[in-house]
């Protein structure tokens, strides 16, 4: 029985691997072959063009929006030079006639300056609100007051000073933070105690604050 049965040799080592012959390629299909490539290195060129052309615009905006900012930054929050007032001063000086007893007008009194009577030349518009200028100072600053009232406030008659009245408080406080303290310099006040009007002293004064009342003389 073991005469009929027959062994496959379905492993012959003996085979030899079958080789594959090479593909040779035509002139047409290498060609074709190159085509992809070509379009794929153009495409890129046209992307990186396009973002250098991007670039150079928004660079170009920037730079455009940005100096027209500062422009119209400068123009509408100029600078503030402290010597504004001074220059203010002087041009005010130097073209003004100044009155005699019988006109109104800036009078010069011992190296400062007083408007008095009815004058319309004193106006001058500081922090958006219009003011009178009162008087120009030895030192070229200017005393101002507003062409017109703030508000009715109570002195408060449990006290007898200005320092102590509520009209300071609300002056150099509540009234003061709203204004553009660049231009403001300390101004002095005298805090003696008259009973008569014909015999004015100023032996005290204060010279820590930027507002204060109409003198008395």
């Amino acid at each position: 029985m073991d005469e009929d049965i027959e062994i496959l040799d379905i492993f012959n080592e003996k085979k030899e691997a079958k080789v594959e012959p090479e593909k040779v390629m035509t002139r047409q299909e290498k060609h074709n072959d190159n085509k992809p490539k070509k379009k794929k290195v153009k495409v890129k060129a046209i992307q990186t063009l396009f973002c250098i052309i991007s670039g150079l615009f928004l660079l170009g905006c920037v730079v455009f929006y940005g100096l027209r900012f500062i422009k119209y930054y400068r123009i509408y929050n100029p600078k503030i030079d402290s010597s504004s007032g001074v220059l203010l001063a002087k041009d005010i000086v130097g073209k003004s006639e100044f009155a005699t007893e019988e006109d109104d007008g800036l009078f010069s009194s011992s190296g400062s300056y007083i408007y008095k009577g009815n004058v319309d030349n004193n106006y001058l518009k500081y922090n958006n609100m219009l003011w009178r200028i009162v008087r120009i100072n030895v030192d070229n600053s200017l005393d101002i007051i507003l062409d017109d009232y703030i508000s009715v406030l109570p002195w408060n008659g449990k006290v007898s000073t200005f320092k102590e009245s509520e009209i300071y408080e609300y002056l150099n406080k509540d009234f003061l933070n709203n204004l553009d303290k660049d231009m403001l310099v300390t101004t002095s006040f005298c805090e003696d105690k008259i009973d008569d009007l014909t015999k004015i002293t100023c032996e005290k004064q204060d010279s820590d604050s930027y507002v204060k009342l109409l003198d008395v003389a």
